[in-house]
């Protein structure tokens, strides 16, 4: 005999899930459409990100020395500078600094020199004067270095003779031939002879012990002015 009861009909299962898979698909595309929208806003990477060159450090300049013994002395300008690591922007390259070397003596150590490439800085007068060599001839001798430095690939800065106790006249003389010289041919001078000559070409007072070289008092003066001179030639 029947109960009275009907059977409930059965519930159709297409509504269920399709509508989240619908809502799962338009969340993808909104994500998609937010990225291809920030894409098309940043800056493009073809000119080279505006950050880079504010935090990018240029290469240091190599300085190397064709010198003489006011160079290769301890405690000398360039022990204080290059050697020391003190030159903003400069690395140390070839070190040919030779005791009492003229300048023909400095010719046979060109190649090494120049090795490096970058500044050559050539410090070298002194001991040609001492040697009897006229200043004429010396200031063409010391024009010859630089020329030599030019031929292998490289650039010379010249350096003026530092003052002397017994030559002065004609270091003044040198000098003034470096200057006009280095000029003439567009070479750098460096000048570590103002801060401490006293006149006519000699060292100011207490400044040398032997008249020939720089004593620490000196050396520090002339390593300050060579500092200064050369960050502003490897920044040039």
């Amino acid at each position: 005999m029947a109960s009275g009861h009907r059977p409930r009909p059965k519930r159709s299962r297409r509504g269920g899930p399709l509508p989240y898979i619908g809502l799962a698909v338009l969340a993808v595309a909104a994500v998609a459409l937010t990225g291809l929208a920030l894409t098309a806003t940043r800056p493009s990477d073809a000119g080279g990100s505006p950050y880079a060159s504010a935090s990018s450090t240029p290469p240091a300049v190599t300085v190397s020395i064709l010198g003489d013994s006011h160079a290769l002395a301890a405690g000398s300008w360039w022990r204080q500078t290059v050697e020391a690591g003190a030159v903003d922007g400069a690395s140390q390259g070839a070190f040919e600094a030779y005791e009492g070397a003229t300048a023909a003596d400095l010719v046979e150590h060109l190649d090494a020199a120049t090795a490096d490439g970058g500044l050559v800085v050539v410090q070298a007068g002194t001991f040609d004067l001492a040697a009897g060599r006229t200043a004429g001839e010396t200031a063409t001798d010391v024009a010859a270095l630089w020329q030599g430095v030019l031929d292998r690939g490289a650039t010379p800065v010249a350096a003026l003779l530092p003052p002397s106790g017994d030559r002065g006249t004609d270091t003044v003389d040198v000098n003034t031939r470096l200057s006009e010289g280095a000029a003439d041919r567009g070479i750098d001078v460096l000048d570590l002879t103002t801060p401490v000559e006293g006149g006519e070409g000699d060292w100011k007072s207490g400044l040398t012990d032997d008249g020939i070289l720089a004593n620490p008092t000196a050396a520090a003066r002339m390593a300050q002015a060579a500092d200064d001179q050369l960050s502003a030639l490897v920044e040039g």
